[in-house]
């Protein structure tokens, strides 16, 4: 959303990357025989890596109030 992509797209990526990443794990889990704790922990130690790397190490700013209330657990209005 801070490279100005609209909110409604950018929550239908975010659904689509966590879609692909439990297939991802599903996949390794039950054809790799890879214990499920196992699995997830080392994709997540991936994914933060990637999102590290694509983000310069740096915090990025969301613009939009309503999705960072979202975010924080509080009411949207």
């Amino acid at each position: 959303m801070a490279g100005g992509v609209k909110v409604e797209v950018a929550v239908l990526i975010g659904l689509g990357v966590g879609v692909a990443c439990g297939l991802f794990n599903g996949v390794v889990i039950s054809a790799g025989r890879v214990p499920p704790f196992v699995a997830t922990l080392g994709l997540m130690s991936a994914a933060r890596g990637l999102t590290l790397y694509a983000t310069n190490s740096q915090s990025v700013d969301v613009p939009f109030e309503r999705f960072r209330a979202l975010g924080m657990g509080r009411r949207c209005s």
